[in-house]
């Protein structure tokens, strides 16, 4: 069985023949991230979950993890599949300004196995592969399963912190690449997945600021246009 309970599905056409010459590349992919997955001891991955990954890669026009230098996770991480919410980040302060910058504070300074969060946008609007999607994030406190996790790269909140890395104290303004570039991924996953709940990260009660001041107005106009949900807002002491 693959990740998720959900059964390994066959490619359906066979490697050399005349229909499969056209999907061989695709196998070839499909077949490097499961030899990937099985060298780290990570779940059996089903070709289905893999060219559903492939698939949001393709459609939302993301940068894998070996075009931006990811390092390999350093053990097994719990699967998730059956996702229902999208909750929107922020890099905010300490100059975590780049995917790899991000990666290395997830594992160096929070002991994570990977980065938290499923997917990285940068200010430019480039979409970037984060933790694989067939993996459990780390980006919401005891609230992960289910969630998948964006992060927006930038300091979108006003704070004097701000000034001692260059920007201005009302932090910065979130330009047109990186909504659009939001609005594609979310999109892309509602079409993958029965996406019901998208929020910022303040909204479920586990940060006082994230995803910023300024972007936050940008995640509630994006929910009234994905008719979506607002998350149930969880106090913790």
């Amino acid at each position: 069985r693959g990740v998720g309970g959900i059964r390994p599905v066959a490619a359906g056409f066979c490697r050399g023949s005349p229909e499969g010459t056209l999907l061989d590349p695709i196998l070839a992919q499909v077949e490097a991230v499961r030899h990937g997955a099985a060298a780290l001891r990570l779940p059996a991955l089903s070709t289905f979950h893999i060219l559903t990954m492939l698939n949001i890669i393709r459609a939302a026009q993301i940068k894998r993890r070996n075009e931006w230098g990811a390092a390999r996770p350093t053990g097994p991480m719990a699967a998730d599949w059956d996702y229902d919410s999208i909750v929107v980040h922020y890099s905010g302060h300490g100059n975590l300004e780049s995917p790899k910058r991000i990666q290395d504070f997830d594992r160096e300074h929070r002991s994570w196995q990977d980065v938290s969060y499923h997917y990285i946008i940068g200010k430019d609007g480039q979409i970037y592969e984060g933790r694989e999607i067939i993996f459990k994030g780390s980006h919401v406190y005891q609230q992960n399963t289910g969630k998948i996790g964006i992060v927006c790269l930038g300091h979108f909140d006003a704070s004097m912190l701000n000034w001692a890395e260059g920007v201005g104290y009302g932090g910065e303004r979130v330009l047109a690449p990186l909504f659009d570039a939001l609005r594609r991924l979310c999109h892309v996953l509602m079409a993958n997945f029965p996406i019901r709940i998208f929020g910022g990260h303040l909204e479920y009660g586990v940060s006082e600021s994230c995803p910023g001041s300024n972007l936050m107005p940008f995640v509630k106009q994006l929910r009234t246009e994905l008719k979506l949900a607002a998350p149930t807002f969880r106090k913790f002491d």
